[in-house]
């Protein structure tokens, strides 16, 4: 199941089987699989999107912080009432009324530990297998019906726990109850489905293969545990995947979901005797099951370290060294969590210091994920260019020697506390995320572990963090993995099949399904609003008083399309030297300054614009505006920073070469983009070319032309006044002198190519093959067909391979790839429409021809009505699902003011598109699909 805010190359990546460097309460945040898949309306989502995750989402970044704030600890859990339903159903509640959206799940206690060789990834496998039809719902229905009501839903496996949930307006609440009681005792498990299902997961194992860390990992747990079912990856050994049959699968079901074995958790807009009643009414009535088996293998103790090598295609070196640690309910964890919160967050730590800025690896992380029996603790790094596995093992070594040795200096220990803090409060701004902390720890630990969580952290010193090193941290008990770049393919057996398997699911349309009114507009919390700052800056405020948080969203003109000729990069390195020192501080004391108080901020560029994306408690407000103002009124560009900066970049260069996603990427703007156009990118060649070229100074006079306030734009979302917003604002930015010397955005017109082209990219020892497909769009955000255009791509692919045209017939049909997705890019200027999916590479050709089928039909026969009403009515109810986190609003208030969309946007967003007919969708598709023109990029080991 795919998430709604990753980009096509991300997409395809399912999530890493360990957490590493990762506080208490972010690392969750990386355990589940994402969300079913929505490309975003507009330009600059990509970039920025990236930059909210980064800044906000509370995951794959290090651990944040924040100054004393004694009643963290319990916001997350404040509010919880706890019910047991007579058959064993466990619910817990929680009101949060400063959104119209609730977020529903239930958690089963069964993943991968309660398997055993024979049937690995049975877990998982089931949970796809649980969209695939009830004795209620016909296979691919499920989806349909919850998109039709704007959710965005998901499941989630992992090694202790599995989830389904769905996030959506709080008065179609019963529709998640509904659906959620219905599959957990009525599910088919169908045997032609399965069949078609078993190559998705298969397409899910082999887009896993392609990651080198994801390989290191798997080899690395697997010789780490010999006799514990922790060794198996979660999605299962390939061998029992393709071989569990449908019976074996249905009896898993049965012994492990039930209401006794499962945990409902509700968090939002609602009242709790109302959502009670539903839960009763819904499942009260469920029988129970016998009581699961219980996993009481133990490892035996490790007497000795361990080694292991893997040798597949990549660019770069990885080292992964991992320590037998206990369970996360052990008191030891507390410091553990610590620690790894204090050596390995964030730029200022100990082993970014040690390795990245001493040009020794290009990333480094460090922790263990909260599990239910002793697990890991990893320390996992990648090498720069030109350093080898054994230098990077004996650097890491060194630091882990030190940390056994050393004690914490207590300004660092208590930084890593605060940031602790800091993200339980970051927490309440998302119903979300509240539920996804209260359901994962109830089933491991019960839920109330998290009342006591920071006061035990609080209570550590030092000596605690440095006696837990010394103790586990042992050699004896260490499993050390190298992933060694290879040019040879892996040796395997025989080559697969093209895929043959075949369903027929319910189209879109074929069988009515009830669609729901139309919520009410969403309204803000209090009134936005804007003002302009004397320099021209564009100031847009939104106070929600509902958390202590604050999010930061601004842009300016300064993004690739501006490079200098010949001197391409150079508008990304400025803005990633932006935060890399000043002319008050260094890269490490810019960094530290705000890493000490949980806030962060991070500038980007993309095509058009620099992005800074920011978020801070909202006591920590002027601080955060203040770095905004130094960030970007007075960088250093220090030239030990941008050398280190530019090495880490060409290393990213390096890792493309052997990434399909990546390549394809790159080959299919190439194609669709004609020469000369300012856009259109260069050759890896031609960009490392131009990287090793650009100097300091060129960043530093790119800065000087095309920085300043002039067409700045800047959101704050959260627990600040509009009084102080300004006077914060005004004191940091506003006596920035505009600038004259600032260039326009050039022509960015985007013409429609006059053949079709395909292209073949080999890259040798690659389990998945990427797949672009595309053209020039034709479509502007400001295009009147823009809406029709919208729902077109919803329809083709937008809604992700759950319930769009080309996942019915590529994914769930045809069972040909794990994920595929459509996406109009359309902002201030037009770019191209284009198709991702990834599949093996023996169903490359298969997945084409379909795809293009597709494409025709669509083109010659149109879309039907319901499937316009079905679209509509996930696009419109989706919506405020937009306005549940503070960082949601800010990037929503953002495109408003970049995109002029009036202030009346947030009233008006459900008459665009409910007012938009099936005649003018399919005008649309004439105007904008051409597939007699289209661009196939094809790449991977392909036959």
């Amino acid at each position: 199941m795919k998430d709604g805010n990753q980009t096509m190359k991300d997409e395809k990546r399912r999530m890493k089987s360990h957490l590493s460097g990762f506080p208490l309460v972010s690392r969750l945040r990386f355990v589940f699989p994402p969300m079913p898949f929505t490309r975003p309306d507009f330009r600059h989502f990509r970039r920025i999107g990236a930059l909210l995750l980064a800044a906000f989402a509370l995951a794959m970044t290090a651990a944040r912080a924040q100054g004393p704030a004694a009643a963290a600890g319990p916001a997350i859990t404040a509010g919880v009432q706890e019910t047991v339903l007579p058959n064993g159903l466990r619910v817990l509640t929680k009101e949060v009324r400063h959104a119209p959206v609730v977020n529903f799940a239930v958690w089963y206690r069964v993943g991968s530990r309660n398997e055993h060789t024979g049937i690995t990834g049975c877990s998982h496998l089931l949970e796809h297998m649980l969209f695939k039809g009830t004795q209620r719902y016909r296979p691919g229905e499920i989806s349909r019906v919850l998109a039709a009501n704007g959710s965005t839903f998901n499941a989630g496996t992992y090694y202790d726990t599995t989830r389904y949930w769905e996030t959506l307006a709080s008065d179609r609440l019963e529709l998640a109850i509904q659906i959620e009681a219905d599959r957990m005792v009525n599910s088919r498990i169908d045997a032609a489905q399965l069949a078609s299902e078993m190559s998705v997961v298969r397409s899910e194992l082999e887009g896993g293969e392609n990651d080198p860390g994801e390989l290191l990992n798997r080899a690395v747990a697997a010789a780490a545990f010999e006799s514990h079912p922790y060794q198996w990856p979660i999605i299962g050994w390939r061998a029992d995947v393709e071989n569990v049959t449908r019976e074996e699968l249905y009896r898993y079901y049965r012994r492990y979901y039930g209401p006794n074995n499962a945990t409902v958790v509700m968090v939002g807009d609602f009242d709790t005797p109302q959502a009670l009643a539903l839960v009763r009414k819904h499942f009260g009535a469920l029988p129970r099951i016998p009581t699961p088996a219980a996993v009481y293998t133990q490892e035996p103790p490790q007497r000795g370290e361990r080694r292991v090598v893997v040798r597949r295609a990549g660019a770069l070196p990885m080292v992964e060294i991992a320590y037998r640690v206990p369970a996360g309910k052990h008191p030891d964890f507390y410091a553990l969590d610590l620690l790894a919160n204090a050596v390995g967050s964030g730029r200022s730590s100990r082993l970014y210091q040690a390795l990245v800025e001493k040009e020794l690896a290009t990333t480094v992380t460090a922790g263990a994920p909260t599990m239910h029996d002793p697990y890991l603790f990893f320390f996992t790094a990648t090498a720069r260019p030109g350093v080898s596995a054994e230098r990077l093992e004996a650097a890491l070594r060194t630091e882990i020697e030190a940390m056994r040795r050393d004690l914490v200096p207590e300004a660092t220990l208590q930084a890593a506390r605060n940031r602790m803090e800091a993200d339980f409060l970051f927490q309440t701004n998302s119903v979300s995320d509240q539920g996804e902390q209260i359901g994962y720890y109830d089933v491991l630990m019960g839920w109330r572990y998290l009342n006591t969580y920071l006061d035990r952290v609080r209570r550590l010193t030092s000596s605690d963090l440095q006696k837990v090193a010394a103790r586990y941290f042992v050699p004896d008990a260490s499993t050390v993995g190298h992933f060694v770049p290879s040019s040879q393919a892996a040796p395997g057996g025989p080559p697969p099949r093209e895929a043959s398997a075949r369903v027929e699911l319910a189209r879109r349309g074929e069988r009515p399904i009830p669609l729901p009114r139309p919520s009410p507009a969403p309204r803000t919390r209090q009134t936005v609003v804007r003002f302009r700052l004397a320099n021209g800056i564009r100031v847009v405020v939104q106070e929600n008083r509902a958390n202590p948080t604050l999010a930061l969203v601004a842009s300016l003109p300064a993004g690739a399309v501006l490079d200098p000729a010949g001197k391409e990069g150079t508008a990304a390195l400025t803005a990633e030297m932006l935060s890399r020192g000043s002319d008050k501080r260094t890269s490490r004391e810019f960094a530290a300054r705000l890493e000490a108080l949980g806030a962060q901020l991070s500038a980007d560029a993309d095509e058009l614009a620099v992005q800074v994306a920011g978020r801070a408690l909202s006591r920590d407000a002027g601080t955060l505006v203040d770095a905004l103002g130094e960030l970007l009124r007075r960088p250093a560009f220090p030239a030990a920073d941008f050398s280190r900066l530019r090495g880490q970049t060409l290393a990213g260069l390096d890792e493309e070469k052997e990434d399909p996603s990546a390549l394809a990427g790159r080959a299919f703007s190439r194609t669709v983009y004609p020469e000369g156009h300012p856009l259109r990118p260069r050759t890896l060649d031609e960009e490392r070319a131009a990287i090793q070229g650009l100097t300091q100074e060129d960043l530093v006079r790119f800065y000087r032309e095309q920085y300043g306030p002039d067409q700045m734009i800047l959101v704050l979302v959260g627990d600040l006044s509009v009084a102080k917003a300004r006077m914060l604002v005004e004191q940091a930015l506003g006596d920035w002198a505009r600038n004259p010397r600032s260039r326009p955005l050039p022509k960015l017109d985007l013409p429609l190519q006059a053949q079709p082209r395909r292209e073949v990219i080999r890259v040798a020892d690659k389990s998945e093959a990427a797949l672009l497909w595309g053209h020039a769009g034709l479509l502007k955000r400001s295009d009147p067909d823009f809406y029709a255009t919208q729902i077109l791509n919803m329809i083709l692919g937008g809604g992700g391979a759950l319930n769009s045209r080309l996942g019915t017939v590529i994914r769930d049909e045809q069972g040909l790839a794990y994920d595929v997705s459509s996406f109009y890019d359309s902002g201030l200027y037009p770019g191209p429409f284009q198709i991702a999916l990834g599949t093996n590479p023996v169903n490359a050709g298969k997945a084409a021809r379909s795809l293009e089928a597709e494409l025709r039909g669509v083109q010659q026969k149109g879309v039907t009505q319901r499937e316009v009403e079905e679209a509509v009515a996930y696009l419109t109810g989706r919506f405020p699902l937009r306005l549940e986190t503070n960082s949601g609003l800010a990037f929503l208030l953002w495109q408003m003011e970049y995109y002029s969309l009036g202030a009346d946007y947030l009233d008006q967003y459900g008459r665009y598109y409910r007012s938009v007919t099936t005649a003018q969708v399919n005008a649309a598709a004439q105007k904008h699909l051409f597939p007699q023109k289209a661009t196939l990029i094809q790449a991977g080991t392909l036959p």
